[in-house]
């Protein structure tokens, strides 16, 4: 599996008590440098306590990757999420969003989830698609975009030879749910 590389300083959104490595916690992305954690309750592993629906408490192009894990579900205001993450990440800096699957059956049965994800999430924000909503300032480029499911050795040959897209628009609700979508965004500055 081809991992991003990305060195230098990392924000974890929504950490809570999960220790995000760079590393582990990553199929998609390598990550190594200082890590501030960042969630809306205060730990003693968390750095900085900050609600994520409202104006992060970091300067502009701070950041070269932030990890979103199971974070942006949680988000009332998404495109506030957005426009925060994109104005602390550095220009070309990584957006890398884990969350749970449209088609996942648990998706709901946390109360507090606003949102499952699916190929379509991001379309809003990516400059290369017509889609763009002028509502938020954020702008991204979906550079890779991956999956997780049940059963994954089985399925995921058939997930590979039709598509992503196809899988999820045909099949996802008819014969195996994915767990999670998986988005590794770079932001797009002029």
């Amino acid at each position: 599996m081809d991992r991003i590389k990305i060195a230098g300083k990392a924000l974890d959104v929504g950490a809570g008590s999960c220790e995000w490595d760079g590393d582990k916690w990553s199929p998609d992305v390598l990550f190594e440098g200082t890590i501030i954690r960042a969630d809306k309750i205060k730990t003693e592993k968390i750095n900085v306590q900050m609600d994520f629906d409202k104006k992060w408490p970091f300067n502009d192009n701070e950041f070269d990757i932030i990890n979103a894990s199971h974070t942006f579900e949680h988000s009332k205001e998404p495109f506030q999420f957005l426009d925060e993450a994109y104005r602390v990440l550095k220009s070309n800096g990584i957006l890398y969003v884990r969350m749970p699957h449209v088609s996942n059956p648990l998706l709901f049965a946390a109360v507090d989830h606003m949102r499952g994800g699916a190929t379509t999430t991001f379309n809003t924000t990516n400059k290369n698609k017509w889609e763009i909503n002028h509502s938020n300032k954020a702008r991204f480029d979906l550079k890779k975009m991956s999956y997780g499911m049940r059963f994954y050795t089985i399925f995921s040959p058939l997930v590979n030879l039709i598509g992503l897209e196809r899988y999820e628009y045909f099949l996802a609700t008819r014969l195996m749910p994915l767990e999670e979508i998986r988005f590794v965004l770079m932001a797009v500055k002029d």
